[in-house]
């Protein structure tokens, strides 16, 4: 389960976009849609497979698609220093 650093990371959610900024860099990331769902559900601490659940159910994708989408997207935030693995 991924996890955020709320020490490094601050959020906050915006009209219908996630805006959120790494302490360290300055650098901000504006979420939306599909982004957005993934990234509230790693703050609420839920599972890779439960935020794939959701987005599948959400979005009307087949589970291995959204399963993938949440992987992909998950090693992105982590690249960018925005979550903890």
């Amino acid at each position: 389960m991924a996890t955020v650093d709320k020490k490094k990371v601050l959020w906050r959610e915006v009209a219908d976009q996630t805006v959120i900024l790494r302490m360290e860099t300055g650098f901000s990331y504006s979420l939306d849609g599909a982004a957005r769902l993934i990234w509230s559900g790693v703050v609420m601490g839920k599972s890779s497979e439960e935020i794939a659940a959701e987005l599948s159910r959400a979005y009307a994708i087949d589970e291995r698609t959204s399963k993938q989408d949440v992987q992909a997207f998950l090693e992105d935030l982590c690249k960018e220093g925005l979550i903890d693995p």
